[in-house]
């Protein structure tokens, strides 16, 4: 009886330690702003992008989809950066971010970047996002400038290649240590050969983020848009968002290394 209250007192804990972000500054400003719903949707997208993953084998990858799911933890990324909220902003700053994700034009821009991010609508801004901005283009063309500027305040296009180029570099580094690496293939080498992909990836990531950006706005009006953007552009906002991206840009980057090594040691287990 006393290991059984034992066992039950370690999974309490633990079940509350993962859930403790919810109760912090951090926490519930993430949920606010939707980092929760975006977040959930990472297992799903990385599962997508196993076409885009290096070369090396088919055989490599007969456990994509198992080991994704295991290595891939959206939980703790939530209980990391709402950790680093709470430690980077002051309660003054939190309760202004508060505020206004709460209520007007922040509640309303989180609704639809909601309904956009979940994982019910993965894909859906690649079909309808082109014509929406041909459509923009004929009817709408301010709309276009804004979602350019929305797009520059938040560095998107830059930060996306970045954040894709180091995930394909931990992935690649962690097949490479898990492997016999026969041909002695390098860390400098897999640099070059990422560095090599930059524009290609950029040109790809512009693309799918106009189309992502005009479809999850589609249904806000110009002055609504424009007075988000102005948000987005202040100097608090701007820690907020670097704030999170760099904590999950850390936290993927680790769970894309482990990945490789995971898928490696995989399919070397099956050969034996």
């Amino acid at each position: 009886m006393r290991y059984l209250i034992s066992c039950v007192a370690i999974v309490f804990t633990i079940a509350t330690s993962v859930q403790a972000y919810e109760d912090t500054r951090g926490g519930k400003l993430l949920t606010l702003m939707g980092f929760d719903v975006a977040i959930a949707s990472l297992v799903p997208q990385m599962k997508a992008v196993k076409d885009n993953a290096p070369d090396m084998g088919d055989e490599v990858f007969d456990d994509w989809d198992v080991v994704v799911e295991q290595v891939y933890q959206p939980d703790a990324i939530m209980q990391a950066t709402a950790e680093a909220l709470t430690n980077a902003l002051t309660a003054t700053q939190s309760e202004t971010l508060t505020t206004y994700f709460s209520s007007g034009i922040g509640y309303e821009m989180t609704q639809l970047e909601n309904a956009a991010n979940g994982v019910e609508s993965i894909g859906m801004a690649e079909t309808y996002g082109p014509g929406i901005l041909q459509e923009l283009s004929e009817v709408n063309p301010e709309r276009l400038g804004q979602i350019n500027d929305l797009i520059d305040a938040l560095g998107i296009v830059e930060n996306s290649t970045a954040g894709a180029m180091n995930m394909g570099f931990a992935l690649t580094m962690g097949m490479i240590s898990a492997s016999d690496n026969p041909l002695g293939v390098t860390e400098q080498q897999v640099l070059r050969h990422m560095a090599a992909q930059h524009d290609e990836i950029a040109n790809g990531m512009k693309l799918d983020i106009l189309n992502g950006t005009a479809f999850t706005y589609q249904n806000a009006s110009n002055e609504e848009f424009a007075e988000y953007v102005e948000f987005l552009k202040s100097d608090l906002a701007q820690k907020l968002y670097r704030t999170v991206r760099d904590v999950e840009n850390e936290m993927i980057n680790g769970f894309s290394r482990k990945l490789g090594r995971e898928l490696v040691k995989r399919a070397s287990a099956r050969k034996l």
